[in-house]
């Protein structure tokens, strides 16, 4: 069997050979490379025709809908891509994720109709909402064709969403001049990519088995629930702290600041791309040194992921302090270039965050998983604490200070729980 072969099959084939260790990971950083990419230009778009304004309203959007689908997604996609054993069925996994994403859009709704009725923003909210549940259905292939070890098909996918959605949000949003008809292409390219990619990948990695017929059997969804319920929990809170600061800017602050913020800190998330690759890659050899008791594998792999970060984060900071304005005046204008001494203190924050990554991927290594959710409630509250002092006195350079003082403690606080797992691992 060719385990590093990279041809994709054609529609209706068989995907019954995975890729090497080397290519899938590669196929990842591309995916989430392009994915992230249309991500940032579809900002850069916005900014261009709309202005800071319309890029805010898309921001608040996403901030108000991420958090509700990092919740009801509940990790379903990694709990299929570890399930070596075939504990839950395809069907079943599909059934509970058309469930929650049914909730997720309902909750959505109702807040469109009862807090924004009659706003810009409530189209806006429902159509992103759109867009990220037929987002959901597919991650829920995803999970299947990772644990084929076929994340060619997942990068595929998403650098499909990625660019036939920048498409259609540019082109409606050109078009109309309506941000609505913009977000209603997102939703649109995620349907579409769900059709006519993802399903036919479903059937060639199940040899045409496996259907969307949802089924609900209490033996497999009890233990689905038990396991997927505290990972949806800590995510719902991992995507929350990313949202706190817009949803303080955007009401002290307005939405032309909260666009100005979502712009700049855009372009410091396009480091956690190389840490996020790396890091996923080394996570297997973490967990293997932890499950072995090699102290020594596991410091000098962490301290090699240190390494790695501070280079990245160094020179983020250097470019953002030498070139910043510059790269801010040429990419999005002249408003967005007027704060760039903000750039520099996102780029320190978002150092620390890359940081935060080594305890983060160390406490899942050794299987701390229970402990991850208390933790991030107590990062939550201090998010919440530091936002609603700095960013009402200080705006966007007090939204950077938060973000900077937030992640300081997730970073002392993960560790901490780190070392009290790792010593009583006797590591």
């Amino acid at each position: 069997m060719n385990r590093g072969g990279t041809a994709v099959e054609s529609r209706g084939g068989s995907l019954d050979r995975p890729l090497s260790f080397r290519a899938n990971v590669s196929w990842s950083f591309f995916g989430t490379l392009a994915h992230a990419g249309s991500r940032w230009l579809g900002l850069v778009v916005l900014a261009r025709l709309g202005g800071a304004e319309t890029v805010g309203t898309l921001a608040l959007a996403t901030a108000i809908v991420s958090p509700i689908f990092a919740l009801t997604n509940l990790q379903l996609r990694q709990i299929q891509a570890v399930d070596a054993s075939g504990r839950f069925s395809f069907s079943t996994v599909f059934g509970l994720r058309l469930l929650t994403s049914g909730l997720a859009l309902l909750g959505v709704g109702l807040y469109a109709v009862l807090a924004s009725r009659g706003s810009d923003l409530a189209p806006v909210l429902l159509f992103v909402a759109l867009a990220q549940g037929f987002e959901s259905l597919s991650e829920v292939i995803y999970g299947r064709l990772q644990r084929r070890e076929r994340l060619d098909r997942v990068a595929q996918s998403m650098t499909c969403h990625g660019v036939l959605g920048i498409v259609a949000l540019a082109l409606g949003y050109a078009a109309t001049g309506r941000l609505a008809v913009g977000a209603a292409g997102l939703a649109a390219a995620s349907l579409a990519t769900f059709l006519f990619f993802d399903l036919p990948s479903l059937r060639a990695a199940s040899g045409g088995k496996i259907g969307l017929q949802p089924r609900f059997p209490r033996a497999e969804l009890v233990p689905l629930l038990r396991s997927a319920l505290p990972l949806g929990g800590t995510m719902m809170l991992v995507s929350l702290n990313g949202q706190i600061p817009r949803y303080f800017l955007e009401g002290s602050a307005g939405r032309a600041e909260l666009g100005i913020f979502a712009a700049l800190w855009q372009l410091v998330a396009v480091g956690n791309l190389v840490v996020s690759a790396v890091a996923t890659a080394a996570s297997p050899r973490l967990a293997n040194a932890a499950h072995a008791g090699d102290r020594a594998a596991f410091r000098s792999l962490s301290a090699k992921l240190y390494g790695l970060i501070g280079i990245v984060a160094g020179g983020g900071i250097l470019l953002s302090l030498v070139a910043g304005e510059r790269i801010l005046l040429l990419v999005f204008g002249p408003d967005f270039a007027a704060r760039a001494d903000v750039l520099v203190l996102l780029a320190l924050a978002g150092s620390v965050g890359f940081a935060c990554a080594v305890p983060g991927y160390g406490l899942t290594a050794t299987g701390a998983h229970g402990v991850q959710l208390p933790l991030f409630c107590l990062i939550t509250a201090v998010s919440v604490g530091l936002c609603g002092w700095l960013i009402p006195a200080h705006g966007l350079r007090g939204a950077a200070i938060a973000i900077l003082g937030t992640y300081l403690v997730q970073f002392f606080a993960s560790n901490l729980v780190l070392g009290a797992r790792l010593r009583r691992l006797g590591l």
